[in-house]
Parts: C-alpha cells; structure tokens; sequence
C-alpha cells in the first residue's frame, strides 16, 4: 500500500475510515467529528482511543499505528495545527507505553522502526520538542 501525504483533517479522517467509523471509535457524534474537520484539528485524546482499538488487528494494526504517527508528522509539516503537545500524547501511546511497545515489536518491528524515525525527524525538524530527554535514548534504541 503507497504512503499517501495526508494534509488536511478531512484525508486523515478519510483514511482512518470516515467520519461515522471515527464516531464510533471515539465515541463522539458525528456532528463533533465533523467540527474536528472544519477546524481542521482533533482533541489529543483520540490517539490512545485509537491504540486500543488498533491492538485488535496484529500485523495490520501495528501497521495503522505507524501510519498515524506518519499522517499526523505530514499534518504537523504541513499545516501547524498538529502541536508538541499532540506529539507527547502520541508518544506516550505508541513508545512509551511499554504494553504498546512490545506489541508493535511482536506484530510489526519494521513498524517500530517506521515510528521511532518519524518522531526523531519530528524532533529534529522542530516540530516536536520531547518532555523527557529519556525519549531521544528510546528513539535511538527502536531504530537501530
């Protein structure tokens, strides 16, 4: 499956199965969901509703987490709106969560591998600045 560079809310939502199945996931009607896309930015607590869900799914799911962290550096890159607070929160779910660590590891390294370059290139490119100086060792560790 190609990389798609997903620049606005509405691609993101798109690719994540649209704006009934985000709903769902999170829990939120699709009128609040809709507003996530008109203001073209989402509330940071839907990236740890969407690792529970994603856990269920082995290789594939593992692969979608990567993804996400790749669509929210392009959102980040491309638009602003993706903060370093957005970042923390996604780093702490997928990385430094060690339960959601080892189960990328186990169902998809090259995955693990895939996201731990693309927060380096995020923190590199001044996009997100970590809270924990731990979080560049960790970094190093996944992409060797």
């Amino acid at each position: 499956m190609p990389k798609q560079k997903l620049t606005t809310a509405r691609q993101i939502l798109a690719a994540l199965g649209g704006v009934e199945k985000i709903a769902v996931l999170t829990q939120k009607s699709a009128k609040v969901v809709y507003h996530w896309q008109a203001i073209n930015q989402f509330p940071s607590h839907t990236y740890c509703i969407m690792r529970r869900e994603l856990k269920r799914h082995g290789y594939k799911g593992a692969f979608e987490i990567a993804a996400t962290v790749d669509y929210m550096f392009a959102f980040a890159a491309t638009t602003g709106a993706v903060k370093t607070h957005h970042f923390d929160l996604a780093y702490d779910a997928f990385l430094a969560d060690e339960d959601t660590r080892e189960f990328i590891t186990t169902n998809n390294p090259a995955a693990l591998k895939e996201i731990a370059e693309r927060f380096e290139e995020a923190a590199t490119r001044g996009l997100w600045t970590p809270r924990l100086n731990s979080a560049y060792d960790l970094l190093r560790e996944l992409q060797q």
